[in-house]
């Protein structure tokens, strides 16, 4: 009976961690989707408060995010995941082949409530200057 249990439990929570991961992909994918229609307001209630990206990180990387999306004038051809990663956060590792910026990699890391901490789409900096 213990065994039992045990492998219904073992189940469950290989069931939620694969729900999980899926949560996150379509996350990724409306990210593309954006960048391809230049829209990104929508995607901000998928940001952590902890949301991390071009060297900034919190309100103001949640601020530059949508602006970052919509900016981005190449259009994403191709996706291709190419690793996940779980500690006791889930990193997603895709190539997107843009037309013409060509193939590039980028991080998505998200938390365990599928939101996203971290992303790091294109090389990019954004320096925070601060008014006199």
């Amino acid at each position: 009976m213990a065994t039992v249990i045990f492998l219904f439990a073992s189940l469950m929570q290989h069931q939620a961690l694969g729900q999980n991961a899926q949560t996150c992909e379509d996350i990724v994918l409306q990210i593309y989707q954006g960048v391809n229609q230049q829209k990104g307001k929508h995607l901000v209630p998928y940001l952590s408060k902890d949301f991390s990206m071009a060297g900034q990180k919190g309100e103001l990387a949640q601020e530059i995010f949508p602006v970052f999306i919509s900016s981005l004038k190449d259009k994403v051809t191709d996706i291709e995941k190419v690793s996940e990663k779980r500690t006791d956060v889930l990193t997603l590792v895709y190539e997107a082949k843009f037309e013409d910026m060509g193939v590039r990699k980028s991080t998505f890391v998200f938390d365990k409530h599928n939101k996203l901490i971290l992303m790091d789409l294109l090389p990019t900096q954004v320096k925070h200057q601060k008014g006199k």
